[in-house]
């Protein structure tokens, strides 16, 4: 079980180096980076990247090796307090890997998104309280392009792609965290095709905006488009 007390050292990012320090005192600091070394003239990649909370308490620290003259590519990816306590790790190799873009920190709910070496066929899962939970299974979306929670940490809003007769369509995915129930809605226009973002929202309660070329969408929790209008951009 994760219990997070008030702790006195922060932790802040700046650029490719985190800081770790007391108001205005530093008494640490971590070197980010990306590297390339050799062996037997043919190039090993590492890199090191982190995310920092909101309230500066927790980070991500993510960790990747490639090593192409065995194709082998390994990432982790682990969440510590400030005091550089770890909170919980993942590490994966070869097959598939740790997502940093999608990986993240919310409060002390961590959300973990693995995929195959393409960014293809995700599995998301949550850290609460210490516990691992499956939220997304593998096999189910072809890629997760991006998602919103809600900032009681109960709701998430995905954006999603499926593939129909060898196309990649966009789908809005919603799963409440709490009773798991779910809806789906498949967006009309392949967007995929016009490389178009959509902009996702939600709130505590459950009602989500979807928001395309000015085109905003309302829903309700339970899946029913309440509003449809047009703001222009």
């Amino acid at each position: 079980m994760i219990v997070l007390f008030f702790l006195s050292t922060l932790v802040f990012q700046k650029g490719d180096t985190l800081f770790f320090g007391e108001k205005d005192s530093v008494f640490d600091k971590l070197v980010l980076f990306k590297t390339e070394t050799e062996e037997d003239s043919l190039p090993v990649a590492l890199v090191k990247k982190a995310k920092v909370s909101d309230d500066h308490s927790i980070f991500l620290l993510f960790e990747e090796r490639y090593d192409q003259k065995n194709d082998k590519l390994e990432s982790k990816i682990t969440f510590y307090t400030a005091e550089k306590k770890v909170l919980w790790c993942e590490a994966r190799k070869n097959k598939r890997k740790s997502s940093y873009d999608l990986s993240n920190i919310h409060d002390s709910l961590f959300i973990i998104i693995e995929t195959d070496i393409n960014g293809r066929n995700p599995e998301l899962y949550i850290i609460k309280d210490g516990r691992k939970e499956t939220i997304i299974k593998k096999g189910t979306w072809m890629r997760i392009v991006n998602y919103v929670l809600s900032d009681n940490n109960r709701f998430l809003l995905l954006h999603t792609l499926r593939q129909i007769r060898k196309k990649a369509w966009d789908h809005i995915c919603f799963i409440d965290l709490k009773t798991r129930e779910t809806w789906e809605y498949l967006f009309p226009i392949c967007l995929s095709c016009k490389r178009t973002k959509i902009f996702l929202n939600i709130d505590n309660d459950g009602r989500s905006e979807i928001v395309y070329k000015g085109e905003h969408r309302i829903f309700s929790r339970e899946g029913q488009m309440v509003d449809l209008f047009i703001k222009p951009e």
